[in-house]
């Protein structure tokens, strides 16, 4: 039986007392800043849990119903895709007269779940979230209760859930297609590991590509990791002492998994002494800035960032008047941006 010093909603006070430390212990591990991971951190939790406690932010949105505020949770502030996609949904939720909460996971379930938990305390209107793996994102997804959730670019297997981001299976034909057209006849891969959706596809789709056109692939050449400009270099200088040890030629084309990735390529191949386009090509994807200011300009997929928000304010706004609900899955066409490095 939950027990509290007051009629109506436990308060921070309550959840001291039941894990037997001080209220300020338990604001500093409730709001995330506390990272030291022990026994105290779990008690604190566990009370807050059982006394089903939301915080001061909670309380005082639930006096006025609602916060006229979304959350945001991407895996990544510093990726310059999601600092786009933060940026654009932030226009969005604006232009409807509302307000977003921005937070990153950076890349840690853990940190996930403790930022879902900071905005159901301040009683959000709904949260749209980047998931940031593939598995054990499901339970911080499932921490939502009745809030409304859409899920975009990466995804968890959830039926009641909305998605909205881009067909990556589509991507990687158009970028195949185009290298074909330019005469690649051998292609690499550099990626991310494969523990979110969009890295899955991205890399499904590269192998579906290469066996429909029956392009020539060798397990060295194809590389996971992150989407990091150090990765990209780290990939690239593999598969040149790969190329040097076997004496086999390097590929027509190494494809990578984002913009990032592709710069590290470029830098790995430039410090080789290796031409692009002329010796290797390189295709990115995401079509940031990075990527339109490289040497040279980089041959990428554009995703419809925009279009991409506004689809997902929208699935929040219905989630929130519809009843009963239907759950929307919405894979955008992706755009091939041709330039001078493929």
């Amino acid at each position: 039986m939950t027990t509290c010093s007051h009629e109506g909603a436990p308060s921070l006070i309550d959840v001291a007392r039941r894990s037997h430390v001080s209220t300020a212990t338990v604001s500093r591990i409730l709001s995330g800043k506390r990272k030291k991971n022990d026994a105290t951190q779990l008690a604190v939790r566990k009370a807050a849990k059982e006394l089903n406690y939301l915080g001061n932010h909670a309380a005082r949105a639930l006096r006025r119903d609602q916060s006229d505020t979304i959350g945001l949770i991407v895996p990544q502030i510093s990726n310059p895709f999601f600092a786009a996609l933060a940026e654009e949904l932030e226009n969005v939720v604006n232009a409807a007269g509302q307000e977003m909460l921005i937070c990153a996971s950076h890349m840690e379930p853990d940190i996930e779940r403790e930022r879902i938990t900071s905005l159901l305390e301040r009683n959000v209107n709904g949260i749209i979230i980047i998931p940031c793996d593939e598995r054990q994102s499901v339970e911080a997804c499932r921490m939502v209760g009745q809030v409304p959730l859409v899920q975009v670019d990466q995804r968890v297997d959830m039926e009641d859930c909305d998605w909205v981001g881009i067909d990556d299976r589509q991507a990687m034909r158009l970028i195949v297609e185009h290298l074909v057209d330019r005469g690649a006849q051998s292609l690499a891969f550099i990626g991310s590991s494969t523990n979110n959706s969009s890295a899955r596809d991205r890399l499904e789709g590269f192998n579906e590509q290469c066996a429909r056109h029956r392009l020539p692939t060798r397990s060295e050449w194809t590389l996971l990791k992150d989407y990091s400009v150090e990765w990209g270099r780290e990939a690239t200088r593999s598969i040149i002492s790969s190329s040097r040890r076997s004496s086999i030629s390097m590929p027509d084309a190494i494809v990578c998994a984002n913009d990032l990735i592709a710069l590290g390529v470029l830098d790995a191949l430039r410090a080789d002494h290796r031409s692009v386009p002329g010796e290797v090509m390189v295709t990115g994807f995401d079509d940031t800035l990075f990527g339109q200011l490289s040497e040279p300009a980089l041959t990428t997929i554009a995703q419809p960032v925009a279009r991409i928000a506004q689809e997902a304010v929208r699935l929040i706004t219905l989630s929130r008047n519809a009843s009963p609900r239907t759950y929307s899955q919405i894979a955008l066409m992706p755009n091939l941006v041709a330039r001078d490095s493929a």
